[in-house]
C-alpha cells in the first residue's frame, strides 16, 4: 500500500528506535523502512531538537538513508503568539520566529530579540501554557 505523502514523526533516538528495542536494532530499522519506503509523492521526516522539554540526538535510522533533498529547519517549538517567560525579563508573547532568532514583546512593552538556541540550552525562556 501507498501513499500520495507520509509523514514519520519524533525520528529521534529512544523513539525510532524504542528504547526498548533488541539491541541491533533489526526489527525498528525494517518498520523504519517499511514507513518511509510507501511514499509516492512525498516524505516528510520530522526530528525535533526537543521533545517534552529536552534534547533529544536525531535517530541513527537517518544517516543510513539518501535523500535527494531536505530542508534543515531549527524547531524549538515556540511560534508566534505563544506566551512565554523570559528568566531576567518576564512574562510577554512571541511577536516573530525566524530561522534561530526569537522577537518577544514584553509585558511592559519592550520588544527584545534573542537568539532561540542560546535561550533554550540556557533554559532562560519557557512557555507558559494555558490551563
Amino acid at each position: 500500500m501507498e501513499f500520495k505523502n507520509v509523514y514519520v514523526i519524533d525520528v529521534n533516538e529512544d523513539i525510532i528506535p524504542h528504547k526498548n528495542a533488541e539491541e541491533d536494532g533489526e526489527e525498528e530499522r525494517r518498520l523504519f523502512y517499511v514507513g518511509v519506503t510507501r511514499a509516492k509523492d512525498n516524505l516528510f521526516i520530522y526530528s525535533p531538537k526537543m521533545l517534552r522539554g529536552k534534547f533529544k540526538e536525531r535517530s541513527k535510522f537517518l544517516n543510513e538513508i539518501a535523500v535527494d533533498k531536505y530542508i534543515v529547519r531549527e524547531d524549538y517549538g515556540f511560534n508566534a503568539g505563544d506566551r512565554v517567560f523570559h528568566k531576567s525579563f518576564g512574562a510577554g508573547f512571541v511577536k516573530e520566529t525566524t530561522a534561530d532568532n526569537i522577537e518577544i514583546t514584553f509585558d511592559d512593552g519592550m520588544v527584545r530579540g534573542f537568539n532561540l538556541k542560546i535561550l533554550v540550552e540556557n533554559k532562560l525562556l519557557s512557555k507558559i501554557e494555558k490551563l
